[in-house]
């Protein structure tokens, strides 16, 4: 069964931002209906896409500032620069996301993120 995109929106946003909350939830629904359909071909651009807006996601959540437009790659060196100040704890587990994207950031090989139902492990401080 897939996941219901507008139930998975409403259970994430807020407190993520809707938009970009939109865009991840609609690359994650494309990416299982291919895996589906075992429809490998688009895998690597819909992966790219997941993980520009989860780049984006992360720098929000963990900066407190929304920027739907910054270049994913910026993003998440923020997210590993330990001299900016961040809200998103446990910070091993924010580096660890943000570190998982590397090898579709670098054209390595493709490699998809993984998106539970809810962002568990994740808090943002106040």
């Amino acid at each position: 069964m897939l996941v219901d995109k507008s139930t998975l929106v409403t259970q994430l946003a807020p407190p993520l931002d809707p938009q970009l909350t939109e865009q991840l939830v609609a690359e994650f629904i494309s990416q299982e209906k291919r895996f589906i359909q075992r429809d490998w071909e688009p895998g690597q651009l819909d992966g790219g896409q997941f993980c520009e807006a989860l780049a984006r996601i992360l720098y929000h959540m963990d900066s407190g500032n929304l920027n739907r437009d910054k270049d994913d790659d910026k993003c998440l060196k923020y997210v590993e620069n330990e001299q900016n100040n961040h809200l998103l704890q446990p910070r091993q587990t924010a580096l660890h996301v943000a570190r998982a994207q590397i090898p579709q950031r670098t054209g390595s090989h493709p490699h998809f993120a993984v998106l539970s139902s809810k962002p568990h492990g994740l808090e943002t401080r106040s």
